[in-house]
């Protein structure tokens, strides 16, 4: 990121899971915040990490604040609306903010082993 984003500041981990992106970003200097449909996930991340955890689903996140940057990592393919998840990402970024998006690699051995079963022999 740091050779895309010229400053540090509000950076929000859509589906932020354990919080490992979260955890660097803070410790880099950035000030964090998860949302996280899993409400385990999220209290592991407030216990573990003292990084603020929102539990609800994206598309219902109701919040004032905006974002320098906005992250979903392997979230959107799994949306039902990806035209509301756009309009909602532009919505909670700051002007000039950033969206950082990350899918799954479908060409990728794993993947396609994961499909068509070992892929070893079948």
């Amino acid at each position: 990121m740091k050779k895309h984003v010229p400053v540090k500041g509000d950076y929000l981990d859509i589906g932020c899971g354990f919080g490992s992106v979260l955890y660097f970003f803070k410790k880099d200097g950035w000030k964090v915040n998860g949302l996280e449909l899993s409400a385990d996930l999220a209290n592991h991340v407030i216990s573990s990490l003292n990084i603020p955890v929102d539990v609800c689903n994206f598309l219902h996140y109701k919040n004032t604040k905006q974002f320098d940057l906005v992250s979903l990592r392997h979230v959107l393919e799994h949306l039902p609306d990806s035209n509301a998840a756009m309009i909602k990402i532009s919505e909670l970024l700051k002007k000039n903010g950033f969206a950082h998006f990350e899918f799954p690699n479908i060409s990728s051995v794993s993947h396609r082993t994961q499909e068509c079963g070992t892929g070893l022999g079948d």
